[in-house]
């Protein structure tokens, strides 16, 4: 099977999931999930996935609290669901990113966007962002557009 590129790949979810192609937005193209946006774009070879959580706190005791509970809360979805918890200090929020190969099935793609989605939903609900998740472990591939 021929590998496809970031914009065959949107077009195939795209009219996977019923949904108009999404616009590319200077190599990004935005995945607007029910409680959760997805940005996904190319660098290196790799597909990457983008996401925003939630603002970091400006008391520092309590973007520490945060920060100390995401990251015991992460392990184990950094090694099941292959995403990595970050911060963007410029931009005051914590992310979620996740890497994958640019020889990704659109069926693979499909279930990371998902399993991301499920991720995102779970990591804003530790942090309050959301009433959705209760900060509950997603299951793989629990994420529903």
């Amino acid at each position: 099977m021929q590998q496809m590129n970031l914009d065959e790949l949107i077009t195939k979810f795209s009219r996977n999931n019923g949904i108009d192609k999404l616009e590319n937005n200077n190599g990004r193209y935005l995945i607007e999930m029910e409680g959760v946006d997805v940005s996904c774009y190319e660098d290196g070879g790799k597909y990457y996935l983008l996401s925003d959580l939630g603002p970091l706190s400006k008391a520092t005791g309590q973007r520490q609290s945060d920060t100390r509970l995401l990251l015991d809360k992460s392990l184990g979805l950094i090694r099941d669901q292959r995403s990595s918890l970050t911060l963007d200090e410029a931009a005051g929020v914590y992310q979620l990113y996740q890497r994958l190969p640019s020889d990704v099935l659109i069926e693979d793609f499909q279930e990371a966007i998902e399993s991301f989605g499920g991720c995102c939903l779970y990591y804003q609900g530790l942090l309050g962002q959301n009433s959705g998740s209760g900060g509950v472990v997603p299951p793989a591939g629990g994420m529903m557009l």
